[in-house]
Protein backbone atom coordinates (compact mmCIF):
# COMPACT_ATOMS: atom_id res chain seq x y z
CA UNK A 1 0.00 0.00 0.00
CA UNK A 2 1.57 3.38 -0.98
CA UNK A 3 2.39 5.78 1.84
CA UNK A 4 0.02 8.53 2.64
CA UNK A 5 0.77 11.91 0.93
CA UNK A 6 1.22 13.64 4.26
CA UNK A 7 3.84 11.11 5.33
CA UNK A 8 5.75 11.58 2.08
CA UNK A 9 5.68 15.36 2.50
CA UNK A 10 7.01 15.10 6.04
CA UNK A 11 9.90 12.88 4.94
CA UNK A 12 10.82 15.33 2.16
CA UNK A 13 10.65 18.26 4.56
CA UNK A 14 12.87 16.41 7.03
CA UNK A 15 15.46 15.65 4.34
CA UNK A 16 15.51 19.24 3.16
CA UNK A 17 15.78 20.60 6.70
CA UNK A 18 18.88 18.45 7.29
CA UNK A 19 20.52 20.03 4.22
CA UNK A 20 19.56 23.60 5.11
CA UNK A 21 22.67 24.43 7.24
CA UNK A 22 24.95 23.29 4.43
CA UNK A 23 23.00 25.27 1.82
CA UNK A 24 22.94 28.39 4.00
CA UNK A 25 26.71 28.16 4.67
CA UNK A 26 27.39 27.72 0.96
CA UNK A 27 25.26 30.74 0.05
CA UNK A 28 26.96 32.90 2.69
CA UNK A 29 30.41 31.86 1.43
CA UNK A 30 29.48 32.68 -2.17
CA UNK A 31 28.07 36.06 -1.14
CA UNK A 32 31.24 36.96 0.79
CA UNK A 33 33.39 35.91 -2.16
CA UNK A 34 31.30 38.02 -4.55
CA UNK A 35 31.63 41.04 -2.22
CA UNK A 36 35.44 40.67 -2.14
CA UNK A 37 35.55 40.58 -5.93
CA UNK A 38 33.36 43.68 -6.20
CA UNK A 39 35.46 45.59 -3.66
CA UNK A 40 38.71 44.68 -5.39
CA UNK A 41 37.30 45.71 -8.77
CA UNK A 42 36.04 49.05 -7.47
CA UNK A 43 39.32 49.74 -5.64
CA UNK A 44 41.31 48.96 -8.78
CA UNK A 45 39.11 51.22 -10.89
CA UNK A 46 39.39 54.07 -8.42
CA UNK A 47 43.17 53.65 -8.16
CA UNK A 48 43.85 53.54 -11.89
CA UNK A 49 44.23 57.32 -12.21
CA UNK A 50 46.71 57.30 -9.30
CA UNK A 51 48.64 54.42 -10.82
CA UNK A 52 48.76 56.18 -14.17
CA UNK A 53 50.01 59.39 -12.53
CA UNK A 54 52.71 57.51 -10.61
CA UNK A 55 53.88 55.75 -13.76
CA UNK A 56 53.95 59.08 -15.59
CA UNK A 57 56.06 60.69 -12.89
CA UNK A 58 58.53 57.77 -12.92
CA UNK A 59 58.89 57.93 -16.70
CA UNK A 60 59.36 61.69 -16.60
CA UNK A 61 62.09 61.38 -13.98
CA UNK A 62 63.80 58.66 -15.98
CA UNK A 63 63.84 60.62 -19.22
CA UNK A 64 64.75 63.89 -17.52
CA UNK A 65 67.73 62.13 -15.91
CA UNK A 66 68.88 60.83 -19.28
CA UNK A 67 68.37 64.23 -20.88
CA UNK A 68 70.37 66.05 -18.19
CA UNK A 69 73.45 63.86 -18.58
CA UNK A 70 75.84 64.43 -21.44
CA UNK A 71 78.62 61.97 -22.22
CA UNK A 72 81.51 62.96 -24.45
CA UNK A 73 82.93 60.73 -27.12
CA UNK A 74 85.91 58.62 -26.23
CA UNK A 75 88.99 60.82 -25.88
CA UNK A 76 92.63 59.85 -26.24
CA UNK A 77 94.89 61.99 -24.10
CA UNK A 78 98.61 62.13 -23.41
CA UNK A 79 100.85 64.17 -21.18
CA UNK A 80 104.59 64.53 -20.82
CA UNK A 81 105.35 65.26 -17.21
CA UNK A 82 108.10 66.31 -14.84
CA UNK A 83 108.07 65.58 -11.14
CA UNK A 84 109.81 66.07 -7.85
CA UNK A 85 109.57 64.67 -4.36
CA UNK A 86 111.16 62.58 -1.64
CA UNK A 87 112.45 59.03 -1.91
CA UNK A 88 112.56 57.13 1.39
CA UNK A 89 113.40 53.56 2.31
CA UNK A 90 110.45 52.43 4.45
CA UNK A 91 111.44 48.78 5.02
CA UNK A 92 114.36 46.45 4.20
CA UNK A 93 112.68 45.63 0.88
CA UNK A 94 110.70 48.76 -0.06
CA UNK A 95 111.26 52.34 -1.19
CA UNK A 96 108.55 55.01 -1.16
CA UNK A 97 108.27 58.06 -3.39
CA UNK A 98 106.17 61.00 -2.16
CA UNK A 99 105.86 63.72 -4.72
CA UNK A 100 104.05 65.71 -7.38
CA UNK A 101 104.05 65.49 -11.17
CA UNK A 102 103.01 68.27 -13.55
CA UNK A 103 102.39 68.64 -17.27
CA UNK A 104 100.11 69.75 -20.10
CA UNK A 105 97.42 67.34 -21.30
CA UNK A 106 96.89 67.03 -25.05
CA UNK A 107 93.75 65.53 -26.61
CA UNK A 108 94.04 63.50 -29.81
CA UNK A 109 90.82 63.97 -31.76
CA UNK A 110 88.11 66.47 -32.69
CA UNK A 111 86.91 67.04 -29.11
CA UNK A 112 88.42 70.19 -27.65
CA UNK A 113 87.54 69.71 -23.98
CA UNK A 114 90.53 69.51 -21.64
CA UNK A 115 92.93 70.01 -24.55
CA UNK A 116 96.03 71.80 -23.25
CA UNK A 117 94.72 71.60 -19.68
CA UNK A 118 97.32 72.03 -16.96
CA UNK A 119 97.56 68.86 -14.84
CA UNK A 120 99.07 68.44 -11.39
CA UNK A 121 98.97 65.09 -9.56
CA UNK A 122 100.11 63.94 -6.17
CA UNK A 123 101.89 60.56 -6.18
CA UNK A 124 102.48 58.00 -3.46
CA UNK A 125 104.49 55.14 -4.96
CA UNK A 126 105.86 51.97 -3.36
CA UNK A 127 108.72 50.14 -5.11
CA UNK A 128 110.17 46.74 -4.24
CA UNK A 129 113.95 47.08 -4.13
CA UNK A 130 114.68 43.61 -5.52
CA UNK A 131 112.07 43.27 -8.30
CA UNK A 132 111.09 46.90 -8.93
CA UNK A 133 107.46 45.85 -8.74
CA UNK A 134 105.40 48.75 -7.53
CA UNK A 135 102.08 50.49 -7.07
CA UNK A 136 101.09 54.14 -7.07
CA UNK A 137 98.07 56.26 -6.25
CA UNK A 138 97.14 59.89 -5.82
CA UNK A 139 94.89 62.74 -6.87
CA UNK A 140 94.93 65.04 -9.88
CA UNK A 141 93.67 68.53 -10.72
CA UNK A 142 93.05 69.30 -14.41
CA UNK A 143 92.70 73.04 -15.00
CA UNK A 144 91.23 74.01 -18.38
CA UNK A 145 90.92 77.66 -17.35
CA UNK A 146 90.20 79.70 -14.25
CA UNK A 147 86.51 78.70 -14.21
CA UNK A 148 86.61 75.08 -15.40
CA UNK A 149 88.47 72.45 -13.37
CA UNK A 150 88.30 68.66 -13.15
CA UNK A 151 89.22 66.60 -10.07
CA UNK A 152 90.36 63.00 -10.44
CA UNK A 153 92.19 60.16 -8.74
CA UNK A 154 94.65 57.62 -10.16
CA UNK A 155 95.75 54.11 -9.19
CA UNK A 156 98.15 51.77 -10.96
CA UNK A 157 100.45 48.76 -10.54
CA UNK A 158 103.39 47.60 -12.61
CA UNK A 159 107.02 46.58 -12.91
CA UNK A 160 110.00 48.76 -13.73
CA UNK A 161 109.12 51.94 -15.56
CA UNK A 162 105.53 50.99 -16.48
CA UNK A 163 102.46 51.33 -14.26
CA UNK A 164 98.97 50.47 -15.53
CA UNK A 165 95.66 51.12 -13.80
CA UNK A 166 92.64 53.40 -13.82
CA UNK A 167 92.01 57.13 -13.91
CA UNK A 168 88.69 58.24 -12.35
CA UNK A 169 87.08 61.69 -12.59
CA UNK A 170 85.48 62.65 -9.28
CA UNK A 171 83.84 66.00 -10.09
CA UNK A 172 84.70 69.51 -11.15
CA UNK A 173 83.79 73.18 -11.30
CA UNK A 174 82.20 75.40 -13.92
CA UNK A 175 81.34 73.45 -17.04
CA UNK A 176 82.56 70.27 -15.33
CA UNK A 177 80.40 70.59 -12.21
CA UNK A 178 79.01 67.12 -11.43
CA UNK A 179 81.37 65.50 -13.91
CA UNK A 180 82.24 61.82 -13.76
CA UNK A 181 84.32 59.58 -15.97
CA UNK A 182 86.91 56.88 -16.22
CA UNK A 183 89.77 55.76 -18.43
CA UNK A 184 92.47 53.11 -18.44
CA UNK A 185 95.74 54.64 -17.29
CA UNK A 186 99.32 54.03 -18.37
CA UNK A 187 102.20 55.84 -16.67
CA UNK A 188 105.81 55.60 -17.85
CA UNK A 189 108.55 56.77 -15.52
CA UNK A 190 112.36 56.60 -15.32
CA UNK A 191 112.15 56.45 -11.51
CA UNK A 192 113.36 52.85 -11.28
CA UNK A 193 116.52 53.82 -13.18
CA UNK A 194 117.51 56.83 -11.13
CA UNK A 195 116.85 55.60 -7.60
CA UNK A 196 119.60 54.17 -5.47
CA UNK A 197 118.33 51.33 -3.27
CA UNK A 198 118.77 52.11 0.40
CA UNK A 199 119.59 55.78 -0.22
CA UNK A 200 117.09 58.44 0.90
CA UNK A 201 116.78 61.46 -1.39
CA UNK A 202 115.24 64.64 0.00
CA UNK A 203 114.62 66.37 -3.34
CA UNK A 204 114.43 63.94 -6.23
CA UNK A 205 113.70 65.43 -9.65
CA UNK A 206 112.21 63.32 -12.44
CA UNK A 207 112.02 64.42 -16.08
CA UNK A 208 110.31 63.15 -19.21
CA UNK A 209 107.67 60.87 -17.73
CA UNK A 210 104.57 60.04 -19.78
CA UNK A 211 100.91 59.67 -18.77
CA UNK A 212 98.43 58.15 -21.24
CA UNK A 213 94.59 58.04 -21.10
CA UNK A 214 93.62 55.90 -24.12
CA UNK A 215 89.82 55.86 -23.55
CA UNK A 216 88.66 58.82 -21.48
CA UNK A 217 84.89 59.42 -21.27
CA UNK A 218 83.51 62.40 -19.35
CA UNK A 219 79.86 62.53 -18.28
CA UNK A 220 78.46 65.82 -17.05
CA UNK A 221 75.18 65.92 -15.13
CA UNK A 222 72.87 68.88 -14.78
CA UNK A 223 72.95 71.95 -16.97
CA UNK A 224 75.75 71.95 -19.52
CA UNK A 225 77.43 75.33 -19.27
Amino acid sequence: MPPYPIVTSLKAFWAISRLMPTLIFGLLFMWTWIQQILRSTLAFRSSRPLLASACGICMALLFSSDASAEESASLKAAMSWNGHGKMLQISPSEMQFLGVIQGILYIDGPEGELDEAFVECTVIQILQIESFEGSAEGNCVLVEDADNTVYAEHRCRGVGGSCEGIFTIMGGTGRFEGAAGVSPLVVRSPLHVIIQPGVDVEDMVIHNGVLLLPDLRVTRTGEVK
